[in-house]
């Protein structure tokens, strides 16, 4: 049987046989067939096989010979590269590097003579779709991988930075003289070109999370779907380099040092990763996990990111039929009452009342028939109104109480001085200035607004801030700032830079005497306010080398903060997932699930700001003296989901107060 019938119709009457032969075009191997001889021989002028791809280029060849005290760079092509192989290699030679960029079977061929390769590495070396892998063979090692296939077009992009480690005498690739050595520089200098394209990708997901953020489109969809296709490519490149790399470790040799150097000239012996090269290939591996963690991280980003971009549009949606269900709910009755008095009833005198008529019966319908369909809506509305300002409603009610005395004052005399129609507009207005100047206290004139001095503050008779936790915000170029955080210099809002040095914190808010100044202090794996440092050192450790352990000291970095401890490991702090501060045991780095260990900052002549949960800052609550909560105050970041549970507690501020390099606080916090 010469014909192989690959795909057959299920209809008898139509023979759609169709044979390898038909798919002959989509061979991927010029000269290959099914059955071929495997592998290419390069001591016959045709490889061994009957026909031969057409493999011809122009090839730039580097050889680099080098020992720990000499080096010799020639750059060759594809007719000076065998005269030179021919020639006998220099005895001080150590290692030679032999570079070619750009594939030609002539090159493939006088190499493959010169370095006896075997068959099967050759075939693998002109096909440009292979696999990331690597083969041992009894003299050689044949490894493949993203930019390393005898360089077929970019071998300067390698070949220049190793070139001038080799020319840098006290390099430890020049140093080792090992081969082993030289190809993980070739390898390391591989995964380092994907470092920048994934910081790429990372800058573009984060240019559309912020459209995503303030406007999701469909469009937003396309883009990222793009991106997660790409970096599933990237993935399926770096994930067989790890296993590469664990592969080449998986060799190391147990050949002791002082006899590694006869090995690795000896060309009969097999390749062999020293000792050395198993060390730096393990850094090499660390940077394929963090390329692979961070691709990860940015691909789940982008999932996360379309199914908001959908969710914020079916919220829209959503929206949108809301609007419209109301705008029913109000033309229901209308509809109802005008087919009503449309139709042609005899005698129907209401007709005869006009217009005002209809309209003192509608009102009143619409009103009813709102107040009953939406009923639920309306009352979880004012629910969440009164509870959200039940203080501003406590306070009405207070000064209601307190004007009547003033009212009834004025209204009296109003009556002894005043015509009959005066007195009722006085009662109305005498009624909303004093409701007004009870609740906003006196209004300030700031341009051509009015505002209460207690919670804003005037700059330049135009712009109007307000002051939180007790500090009026300064003014600079149309915006309000801290000076917690900022500073403005010509009319230049800059951040405060980072604080260098460990730093003690105090709280800062003039309206809440009791904690105005007072320390930030650590007690019960906990970060608290005005209450007792908690501390504890081991009796072996002599006591002048403890701290005092009376004070709180905190270390920041890179938006992570730490206790400034001598214990070893040291002692990390974060904000747990109910959001208090808090700090890590000693001896141990357990962090509880869903908290955060960054998002801080610590700048000088500033204060310490959380910058997680939408900037809402920090607040200081109460004492929980009844449940044994002793007198320090409790310290708590707020956010978009704890504001309301919060609503009791005050916000302050945290003043960053240095303090020399090198001060520990504490053995350790307990």
């Amino acid at each position: 049987m010469d014909k192989m019938p690959v795909a057959q119709s299920g209809d008898d009457s139509v023979d759609a046989a169709q044979t390898v032969e038909d798919f002959q075009e989509f061979t991927s191997q010029p000269g290959w067939h099914p059955g071929a001889e495997p592998g290419v021989d390069p001591t016959k002028p045709d490889g061994g096989h009957a026909s031969m791809p057409t493999l011809i280029a122009r090839c730039e060849i580097t050889v680099v010979d080098f020992s720990q005290d000499k080096l010799s760079i020639k750059k060759l092509n594809n007719e000076t590269l065998p005269g030179f192989l021919e020639q006998p290699q220099p005895e001080w030679v150590r290692c030679r590097w032999i570079n070619v960029n750009g594939l030609s079977w002539d090159v493939i061929q006088t190499l493959g003579r010169y370095k006896n390769l075997h068959r099967l590495a050759i075939e693998d070396i002109m096909n440009t779709r292979n696999r990331t892998k690597s083969e041992w063979y009894p003299t050689h090692a044949f490894v493949i991988l993203t930019l390393l296939n005898f360089f077929e077009q970019s071998a300067e992009d390698i070949e220049v930075p190793i070139i001038h480690r080799l020319q840098t005498i006290d390099t430890i690739v020049r140093q080792s003289c090992d081969a082993s050595m030289l190809g993980q520089a070739i390898i390391d200098g591989i995964i380092d070109l994907a470092i920048p394209v994934v910081a790429c990708y990372g800058d573009v997901i984060g240019d559309l999370e912020l459209d995503v953020l303030n406007r999701p489109t469909i469009e937003h969809t396309k883009k990222l779907y793009i991106l997660i296709s790409e970096i599933h490519k990237i993935l399926a490149l770096i994930n067989p380099i790890t296993a590469l790399i664990n592969t080449l470790r998986d060799h190391e040799t147990d050949i002791a040092q002082d006899a590694l150097m006869s090995h690795l000239l000896d060309p009969d012996h097999g390749v062999i990763i020293t000792h050395l090269t198993y060390t730096y290939l393990g850094d090499i591996l660390d940077h394929c996990v963090l390329i692979t963690e961070t691709l990860n991280q940015l691909k789940a980003s982008a999932e996360g990111m379309i199914d908001l971009i959908f969710n914020t549009i079916s919220a829209y949606q959503n929206e949108s039929m809301k609007q419209l269900t109301i705008a029913t709910i109000i033309f229901l009755p209308l509809t109802f009452l005008t087919g009503y008095f449309g139709q042609n009833f005899a005698g129907f005198t209401d007709l005869d009342y006009g217009v005002s008529y209809f309209w003192k019966i509608a009102i009143p319908v619409v009103v009813f028939t709102i107040i009953i369909l939406l009923r639920e809506v309306i009352y979880e509305y004012l629910r969440a109104l009164l509870q959200q300002h039940r203080n501003i409603w406590i306070f009405l009610a207070c000064n209601v109480v307190r004007f009547t005395i003033d009212r009834d004052l004025l209204l009296y005399r109003i009556k002894l001085s005043e015509p009959p129609g005066m007195r009722r507009s006085a009662q109305a207005v005498s009624a909303l200035l004093g409701l007004v100047h009870g609740v906003i206290g006196e209004l300030l004139d700031c341009g051509p607004a009015r505002y209460d001095p207690a919670q804003y503050v005037c700059w330049d008779n135009q712009f109007l801030c307000p002051i939180i936790a007790g500090e009026p915000l300064s003014h600079c170029a149309g915006a309000c700032y801290s000076k917690f955080m900022y500073t403005c210099t010509n009319n230049i809002l800059t951040l405060l830079p980072p604080v260098d040095t460990p730093f003690t914190l105090t709280v800062h808010n003039p309206n809440i005497p009791i904690i105005h100044d007072k320390p930030v202090t650590a007690a019960g794996l906990h970060w608290s306010l005005n209450g007792e440092t908690s501390s504890y050192c081991p009796t072996v450790v002599p006591r002048d080398v403890c701290p005092p352990g009376n004070t709180t000291v905190i270390v920041a970095s890179g938006g992570s903060v730490a206790m400034s401890v001598m214990v070893p490991g040291g002692q990390q702090a974060y904000l747990d997932p109910y959001w208090n501060m808090a700090y890590t045991q000693a001896h141990s780095a357990y962090v509880p699930p869903g908290s955060l260990r960054t998002g801080f900052g610590a700048y000088q002549g500033g204060g310490f700001v959380n910058l997680n949960g939408n900037g809402w800052g920090w607040v200081a609550c109460p004492p929980r003296a009844s449940g044994g909560g002793g007198t320090a105050w409790n310290l708590v970041a707020r956010n978009d989901t704890n504001a309301e549970r919060l609503s009791s507690c005050h916000p302050v501020n945290l003043k960053v107060n240095p303090v020399p390099a090198g001060t520990f606080g504490a053995w350790q916090y307990t």
